[in-house]
């Protein structure tokens, strides 16, 4: 664990960002580094490596990015072929398994799986929606 520990974490309109839980004479806005874009939601740090973190914006945009390089190889799952838009959530649920090295979790109408770092992907869950199409309309109500 790192001492000071770091702070991971997004800002709506402004990516996502890790900084130091302290620094001697404060924690300016230099301490902290930009590590992906959008709209910053949730960022969790590789169990196994942490100087690699995941990263996700809205819609589902998720990345593994390298802390100390920036380097940012996207792994968002994509659909099956003409199936049409996967539906993720404005702010897409994930999940890093704590002892599953390399095992993530990311929830559109359907749980997804990794076991590599999200270079693939497997649906583990079938559709758990209502697939109402009355409730799909996120690109016309702005999400």
């Amino acid at each position: 664990m790192d001492r000071p520990y770091h702070v991971y974490g997004g800002l709506q309109d402004n990516s996502s960002w890790v900084g130091e839980s302290e620094y001697p004479g404060g924690i300016t806005s230099s301490r902290w580094e930009n590590m992906y874009g959008g709209d910053g939601f949730w960022m969790f740090v590789d169990p196994t490596d942490p100087d690699y973190i995941y990263a996700e914006y809205q819609g589902g945009e998720i990345a593994r990015v390298n802390r100390k390089t920036h380097e940012t190889r996207n792994i968002k799952p994509l659909p099956h072929y003409q199936e049409g838009k996967l539906r993720f959530n404005w702010n897409t649920p994930i999940h890093v398994s704590p002892t599953k090295s390399g095992t993530i979790y990311l929830g559109a109408q359907v749980l997804f799986r990794s076991r590599d770092y999200g270079q693939t992907w497997e649906r583990v869950s079938p559709d758990l929606t209502t697939n109402d199409p009355e409730k799909q309309k996120q690109e016309q109500s702005g999400a």
